[in-house]
C-alpha cells in the first residue's frame, strides 16, 4: 500500500480538475476517487507525477503571465500583441491536458476549467442523474 494522498494534494487534485476546496462534504463520488488512488501503487505514483508537473507548469505560467500579450513598454503606453502570448497559451493547455489525464485517471468528470480564467460555474458534479436530471453539486 502507498502512503496516502496528503491532505494538500487531495486539495491539489480537486482543484486541478475544478472542484470547490470543500469536496469531502460536497462531492462524495469524488472523494471515492482518492480512496482508489490510495489503494494502488501505480495510480498513486502517476497522480504525484501529475501533480509534480502541474506544479512546474504553474511556475513556468506565473512568469509568463507577467508579460503574457505584451509586444512593447514604452514611457507608460502599453502595446499588446493580439490575441496574446502564444508561450502562456501553450503551457495552459499543457495543463488542460494533465487536468484530463488526472479525469481519466481518477474516473472523475472536470467540473470547471481551471485555465479558463473564468472561476466557478459549473454547479454539477456528473453523478448518477436523478429523476432525469443531472445532480446538483450543493
Amino acid at each position: 500500500m502507498p502512503p496516502p494522498l496528503t491532505e494538500a494534494e487531495e486539495l491539489e487534485v480537486a482543484l486541478l480538475l475544478g472542484y470547490p476546496a470543500d469536496y469531502r462534504n460536497e462531492n462524495p463520488l469524488f472523494y471515492g476517487a482518492f480512496q482508489r488512488i490510495n489503494a494502488s501503487v501505480a495510480i498513486y505514483n502517476k497522480t504525484v507525477s501529475i501533480l509534480a508537473q502541474v506544479a512546474a507548469l504553474d511556475s513556468s505560467i506565473a512568469s509568463t503571465a507577467t508579460t503574457a500579450g505584451i509586444k512593447l513598454l514604452d514611457k507608460g503606453d502599453i502595446e499588446f500583441f493580439g490575441k496574446g502570448n502564444a508561450q502562456f497559451e501553450a503551457l495552459n493547455q499543457q495543463k488542460r491536458v494533465l487536468a484530463g489525464l488526472m479525469s481519466n485517471l481518477c474516473g472523475v468528470a472536470i467540473l470547471n476549467d481551471i485555465t479558463s480564467g473564468k472561476g466557478y460555474e459549473n454547479s454539477l458534479f456528473w453523478g448518477p442523474a436523478q429523476c432525469g436530471k443531472p445532480s446538483t453539486q450543493w
